[in-house]
């Protein structure tokens, strides 16, 4: 800001210009023990190639269930570890295509 005299605004809107936007949601689950103990069990064996259609690209599992997408966008699943709780995040380039993936993820573990 003090390099350029723009506003952080202004440095956002230009980052968006060089690169892309991204937009971020994020939504808590509850589930039971069994339930919780499935979803893992799922993420771990069977992990999903792909989330509303975008294909995985890499999956990290250093804190839950981390899917890069080819196209940049993310998802990540994780377990809370003080609650029965799963945390589900996504990253991508609208606030319609973060809606689409979380909708995707919920599904994925509300699944039962």
């Amino acid at each position: 800001m003090a390099h350029t005299g723009k506003g952080l605004k202004a440095i956002y809107e230009n980052l968006c210009k060089e690169e892309r936007p991204y937009y971020f949601s994020r939504y808590d689950t509850h589930l039971t023990e069994s339930q919780a103990k499935s979803v893992v069990r799922r993420l771990k064996e069977n992990p999903p190639q792909s989330w509303d259609e975008r294909q995985v690209a890499s999956l990290l599992t250093l804190d839950g269930f981390k899917f890069y997408l080819a196209d940049g966008s993310w998802v990540l699943i994780r377990p809370s570890g003080t609650e029965p709780i799963f945390r589900l995040y996504t990253e991508a380039e609208s606030t319609e295509a973060c809606g689409k993936l979380m909708r995707a993820a919920r599904a994925f573990v509300e699944e039962t």
